[in-house]
């Protein structure tokens, strides 16, 4: 434990037992006068520490906290420092579970401080930053880090507004943004400093000075395993494994998920971060973060710091942690984290928040590639902070409204600005913010951001609207998820399915909570099935026996319908593609000619071109993954060997779990080689139908190196080549002649590591469905049900499922989600000009 962290616990020890004697005289508690106008802000004046002893029981227990408080004019630009804090306990990750429990009974408290005499009081972690600030001296540290001293005045929101007053507060809520664009200083306290904290920065000075074009080039390099060779070609010394995770545990205080935190971080000019008496700079912890992203390492590290909480880490090794943290049986938990969210990303959201101040034309040192990047709507702002939290549900929209472009308010007069107004209800606040961002973005892309309905907790909220105060599980299939840059931190949607439909914005009537919009009703759920992580294919072996064998890519039929011999244009940056159909893509004002061309990959004249035909394997893998891979779309080849490398990973794990002597049950072991029997049959089943759906295979001399191939069961194939069908189909289960086929099979781990990540942001939450009419293979949110319907909406960048009210008389739905739909995703089911644009009412 450091000497810092030790002052401190000796000051807050104590809490529980501060009482004021009988005897002692009575100290006026601290009233606020109201503020003269909607431009004034208080501000704190930290006083020093006194060196007589006061007639208090503070002094017998920790330091009192004296302090002054004045009224001041942002019009008359006063120079103050602002603090950005969390109100809570700041620590999430402890050495182990009884440091968790003592932390968590300490911030319990609140502290009594003196301001102008009179009590207030405050919460311990502000009270700890109060202490840390003013044993810090005023011209120590700040020069260095923001080129001048700390000033006379303090902004903190806790003290300064008056909290029960909610049109104050209200009021000073909507100046906010205001506020922290004219402190001098933002002083960001992450709280006391721990075991983690050095151990943290360093590695943050480490990995800060890899050069951008190093970064880039890398691809999905392990950032726990990395070789010696590894880290000597980055430039950067060696980082032990310890230092990783004490990276996880410094992101992953509470400061960083708080909501109010990206505004007051994406508007300061000058940032010093406090950790305990640790004064640090803010560019190597951003440029860190932008690390951690664009290098896919934040995930690694995330997923080894689990599994070394849940004791069963295969990585760290003994000489880089004490014995005594290993049981005989394997590892014993180390770390202890309060507040598990396997969701957020603190690098993304660091990173995103940088991003968001060079789109506002704040100049950012740490960051010069992003000083281009193009100002976000609130989509765009929820879309990278929608798992921030607050304890004020209303706080999810209020914290964002300040990072809104002002130019684009004003450019946009019919739209209701969003004012604060905590009197509202919460199911309004939300409802108005949907609107807004409707009318901001002439899309209806926020409904990305509707959660299942399963899980919605805020009552009379419209099926439409999100749900802002719980976590958004499925994952938004709208949010770009390819052609990331500098520029695009978002990267650039690779959906269309509307295609040409134009949207029009409806006229809204406010007092009522339908959403009328138009649309294509195209199909209907027939069968659903559950698809876990487990990856469990017996579960949907019914589901999959409906689909056809073979699909043909409806979207290169699309460039043929449409003239591909003279203006059809195809993707070929894969090894498959999508057609860009003339037209369909919604323009982009912010992409000029040059980005367009990194967009779309590599296009090219569609003359020569062999339509792609797919397997109902491939349908099934691509659908798991939303088609996306590694920031490409359509996904890779090698995906779909991924997957399977990931199916047989079960198998070979079941049958070492089931050898006799590896379980202390037998009867966990017969339950072991049952559950490998029976994922073994569904797989020899499956590869069987995939072969056998298109071709007949026969083995020359027992050589599978010789084989022919012949039309069996589709006539598609009847006039085809034995090359042109090589050409156009891939088989990606292999012929299984018994079980050390898969035991002994080498596989591609990477890969599977690969596809566990892309899985993972895409399947939770979610089912697999097949439709009625066109044996569409989709995923939508877990509450679908048989009889949904699958529809396109003019301004939405996916289908949709919708369930029809009284039998969908007067077009009336309730909204049940996103959906991914193999053979929709580019416009193909709209693109007839006959097709039949109707009025859907959302309820």
């Amino acid at each position: 434990m450091s000497a810092n962290q030790e002052g401190l616990d000796d000051i807050t020890v104590a809490l529980d037992a501060i009482s004021l004697p009988n005897d002692a005289p009575t100290i006026i508690p601290y009233e606020y006068s109201p503020l003269p106008s909607r431009r004034h802000i208080r501000v704190l004046h930290l006083l020093p520490r006194p060196e007589v002893e006061f007639p208090s029981p503070f002094w017998l227990d920790l330091e009192p906290i004296h302090c002054s408080i004045k009224t001041l004019s942002l019009d008359d630009k006063p120079e103050f420092d602002a603090l950005s804090y969390t109100w809570g306990n700041p620590i999430t990750v402890y050495e182990n579970e009884e440091q968790a429990k003592e932390g968590a009974k300490i911030f319990e408290n609140l502290v009594d401080i003196f301001c102008d005499g009179k009590l207030l009081k405050i919460t311990v972690n502000l009270y700890d930053a109060l202490l840390a600030i003013r044993r810090i001296p005023r011209d120590v540290g700040y020069p260095d880090i923001a080129e001048r001293e700390r000033a006379d005045y303090l902004w903190i929101d806790a003290i300064c507004i008056n909290q029960n007053d909610i049109a104050e507060r209200n009021a000073q809520v909507a100046i906010m943004d205001q506020i922290y664009r004219e402190a001098k200083i933002t002083i960001i306290w992450l709280g006391r400093d721990d075991v983690f904290t050095r151990p943290a920065t360093q590695v943050f000075q480490a990995i800060s000075q890899i050069p951008d074009e190093v970064i880039l080039s890398m691809k999905h390099q392990n950032g726990i395993q990395l070789g010696s060779r590894d880290y000597a070609s980055l430039g950067i010394r060696k980082i032990e494994e310890m230092e990783w995770l004490s990276v996880y545990a410094f992101l992953n205080r509470s400061w960083f998920r708080r909501a109010w935190v990206l505004q007051e971080l994406a508007l300061s000019h000058q940032i010093c971060v406090l950790t305990g008496l640790l004064m640090m700079n803010w560019a190597p912890i951003v440029t860190s973060c932008r690390t951690l992203e664009l290098s896919k390492w934040y995930g690694t590290i995330a997923h080894t710091a689990e599994c070394v909480m849940e004791g069963r880490s295969r990585s760290a090794t003994v000489s880089m942690m004490d014995r005594s943290m290993l049981d005989p049986k394997g590892y014993k938990p180390y770390m202890f984290q309060t507040e598990k969210d396997n969701i957020f990303n603190p690098a993304r959201a660091v990173y995103g928040v940088t991003n968001v101040r060079a789109g506002l034309g704040i100049e950012d040192q740490a960051l010069k590639l992003t000083e281009h990047c193009k100002a976000l709507d609130l989509t765009g702002l929820m879309q990278l902070f929608r798992y921030s939290s607050s304890t004020e549900p209303r706080d999810k929209i209020y914290a964002l409204c300040g990072l809104i472009p002002k130019d684009g308010l004003e450019a946009r007069q019919n739209i209701q600005k969003i004012v604060p107004d905590y009197n509202k209800a919460i199911e309004l606040v939300y409802t108005e913010a949907a609107r807004f961002q409707m009318m901001w973005s002439n899309s209806l892309g926020f409904l990305g951001h509707v959660q299942d309905a399963t899980r919605t907790q805020i009552s009379d909220l419209p099926s439409w609207v999100p749900d802002y105060s719980v976590m958004l599980i499925p994952n938004s299939l709208s949010e770009p998820t390819v052609n990331q840059s500098a520029k695009y931190p978002l990267g650039i949607s690779p959906f269309f399915a509307a295609g040409n439909l134009e949207f029009t914005t409806p006229i809204l009537s406010q007092p009522s909570s339908d959403l009328s919009v138009q649309g294509v009703l195209c199909d209907m759920i027939a069968d659903t099935g559950e698809f876990g992580q487990s990856h469990d294919l017996m579960d949907i072996i019914q589901l999959l026996s409906g689909l056809p064998h073979i699909y043909w890519d409806d979207a290169l039929q699309l460039v043929k319908e449409n003239g591909g011999d003279e203006g059809g244009e195809l993707s070929l940056g894969m090894e498959n593609g999508y057609a860009k159909v003339p037209g369909s893509v919604p323009d982009d004002p912010t992409i000029n000619e040059q980005d367009s061309d990194t967009a779309s990959q590599s296009v090219t004249s569609s003359r020569d071109t062999i339509p792609r035909v797919q397997t109902f394997f491939e349908v099934l893998w691509r659908t798991l993954i939303a088609d996306c891979w590694d920031g490409q779309h359509p996904a890779p080849i090698e995906a779909g060997y991924a997957f399977v490398d990931s199916l047989m990973q079960d198998i070979q794990h079941l049958f070492y779990a089931s050898m006799g002597g590896q379980s202390e049950e037998k009867d966990n072991d017969s339950k072991f080689k049952d559950e490998q029997t029976k994922k073994l049959s569904v797989l020899k089943t499956l590869a069987t139908y995939e072969f056998n759906g298109f071709t007949s295979v026969s083995w020359e001399g027992g050589d599978p190196d010789k084989r022919t191939l012949s039309s069996n069961k589709d006539p598609t194939f009847a006039d085809m080549s034995e090359e042109v069908i090589e050409r156009v189909l891939t088989r990606f289960l292999p012929k299984f002649d018994n079980a050390m086929d898969i035991i002994f099979r080498e596989l591609k781990r990477p890969l599977i590591a690969l596809w566990s990540v892309r899985f993972s942001q895409v399947m939770p939450g979610r089912k697999l469905f097949r439709t009625k009419n066109n044996c569409f293979l989709g995923t939508g949110a877990e509450s679908l049900q048989i009889g949904d319907i699958v529809c396109v909406l003019a301004g939405g960048s996916v289908p949709y499922l919708i369930r029809p009210i009284d039998g969908g008389r007067d077009n009336r739905f309730r909204f049940v989600g996103e959906a991914y739909v193999h053979g929709m995703m580019h416009g193909q089911l709209v693109s007839d000009q006959g097709a039949n644009v109707q009025e859907i009412i959302l309820v």
